[in-house]
């Protein structure tokens, strides 16, 4: 009988009903450093090392159950550990007064992973929220500099988002790999538990079931890979939006046009996704070999803004038009074309879309200030004004319209490949 009880991995001690100890096993004297003979017909609580267990006890001989469990503190060689404490009592004989064995299992590694699981989870929840927040707030902001247009105001509202929004989205992407191999290396351990003890207690199984360890260990990967991809989508958007924060203050460089268009392609992302019913845009990109071109980027990018949006806003109001009509003989398919190319010493432009396209008369007109064809709210009519002054007066160069009555539109930029500098 002894040999079966020492192979028991936990503390196990029998006890009479004069609380004085019948015996132990190996494990519980080797905690003690103590030889089990030492343990014999003394009352319980002569260490003094665990008066938690002692109350515990005490309370449950006090009680008529016949069985009994619960999580108590001890002092074992220095160090405090949590262990669960599971009572049964029994009769010696027929003549006696009920005995108890008690069976304690060290469950203090285990009450420090559950609660570094949770802590690790709520932490993590926490860093996603502030995440969303900041994403949700960078676009607004950006959305609504792109419709209001106040271009002497974008530059410095934009350098302190970027200051802003670098500082934290820098810390996570920072931190979050090594939060993921941490969790990665706790969900192992917590596997490895299970694997080797199956079999748990009552106290314990309710315990995993309180806190779902298996929704746990299942979806804490995935929120953190999630943290991951929402903080590098922060920076792409992020560095874009660094160009147009510098657009009145920044020199002249050669740069690569195809840069500067899938940079602001990034910033209106969002925009392609159909709204209110309205398919996707299709975005088709014709690029042509172009060389490096010396230009103000920003300048520039602010005007692939302008005409982008003018473009999405054609689509999106032809498809409004359609639905109104309930003209429905043929699906409406939203498409963007953005071709490249050289011409002589320039490089061209192109931006078309399907939508319904111009008069003559709105075509003439197009570049005036203040003139727009659309809600105050939607558009304030400076932004293609802007964009002709950035490409004629600051780069020599064109933008002009070729209107397509019904067939959509299509603006053109033309610009010098090498910057020419008046005297």
């Amino acid at each position: 009988m002894q040999a079966v009880l020492n192979a028991v991995p936990g503390l196990v001690s029998w006890v009479d009903a004069d609380l004085r100890y019948i015996g132990v096993n190996q494990h519980l004297a080797n905690a003690f450093n103590l030889p089990i003979e030492t343990f014999i017909n003394q009352e319980v609580g002569f260490l003094q090392t665990s008066p938690e267990f002692n109350d515990f006890v005490y309370e449950f001989f006090a009680k008529p159950d016949w069985n009994y469990a619960k999580e108590v503190k001890t002092n074992v060689r220095g160090n405090s550990r949590t262990y669960l404490i599971v009572a049964q009592k029994y009769y010696r004989d027929e003549m006696s007064l009920p005995s108890a064995v008690f069976v304690g299992l060290d469950i203090t590694e285990r009450l420090e992973m559950e609660a570094s699981l949770r802590n690790s989870q709520e932490k993590f929840r926490q860093q996603a929220y502030q995440l969303e927040q900041t994403l949700q707030k960078l676009n607004s902001t950006t959305t609504q500099l792109i419709q209001k247009q106040k271009m002497s105001f974008l530059g410095q509202l934009v350098t302190g988002i970027v200051h802003e929004v670098n500082n934290p989205v820098n810390f996570i992407s920072g931190n979050i790999a090594h939060a993921i191999n941490d969790v990665k290396d706790l969900l192992y351990l917590v596997d490895i538990y299970q694997k080797n003890y199956p079999r748990l207690l009552p106290e314990i199984e309710s315990e995993i079931e309180e806190i779902e360890l298996d929704f746990i260990q299942e979806d804490l990967p995935k929120l953190l890979e999630s943290i991951m991809a929402g903080a590098k989508r922060i920076q792409d958007v992020v560095s874009s939006l660094k160009q147009f924060s510098t657009a009145e203050e920044e020199s002249i460089k050669a740069v690569d046009i195809h840069k500067g268009l899938d940079s602001t392609l990034l910033i209106l992302q969002h925009q392609f996704q159909g709204k209110g019913g309205c398919p996707d845009i299709n975005l088709i990109k014709n690029y042509g070999s172009l060389p490096k071109v010396e230009c103000y980027p920003g300048q520039l990018n602010q005007v692939f803004m302008h005409i982008l949006t003018n473009a999405i806003d054609s689509l999106e109001e032809k498809h409004e038009d359609l639905v109104a009509k309930n003209i429905c003989n043929q699906p409406f398919e939203p498409q963007i074309l953005i071709s490249t190319n050289v011409k002589d010493s320039s490089v061209e432009i192109a931006i078309a879309d399907n939508g319904y396209g111009m008069t003559e008369e709105i075509s003439s007109r197009i570049f005036e200030p203040l003139f727009t064809t659309k809600h105050t709210e939607k558009n304030i009519g400076l932004g293609l004004s802007i964009s002709q002054e950035l490409i004629v007066e600051k780069h020599h160069g064109k933008l002009y319209c070729n209107y397509r009555a019904r067939e959509g539109s299509e603006f053109v930029i033309e610009i010098p490949i090498k910057f020419f500098h008046s005297s």
